[in-house]
């Protein structure tokens, strides 16, 4: 069985490429499999993998600085959804919408 994690947390990363590298490096340690996308703004995504090895990734995430109150709901699987894992960087373009 598979255990799902369905995470997101709007708060203030200060360099996101850097946590993607670490954020890369500590999950697939772990063999953990999915997507998470880490911006200026937050981190976004979903993960699967063991028990005990999401366990450990969700520890990993929240001792974060501050992401120790990350949003996460759960949920299992019989096979494993995600077929390798994907950390991105990404930037979000704010709109601006047009005054009257």
């Amino acid at each position: 069985m598979f255990k799902i994690a369905a995470l997101y947390k709007f708060a203030e990363v200060g360099n996101p490429e850097k946590a993607q590298i670490e954020i890369r490096a500590n999950l697939k340690v772990l063999s953990i499999h999915g997507t998470i996308l880490v911006g200026q703004e937050g981190i976004n995504g979903t993960i699967s993998g063991s028990k005990d090895n999401i366990d450990k990734a969700i520890a990993y995430i929240r001792q974060l600085k501050n992401f120790n109150d990350t949003d996460i709901k759960f949920s299992e699987a019989s096979i494993n959804p995600f077929a390798r894992l994907k950390i991105k960087s990404v930037s979000y373009t704010h709109l601006t919408l047009p005054t009257k």
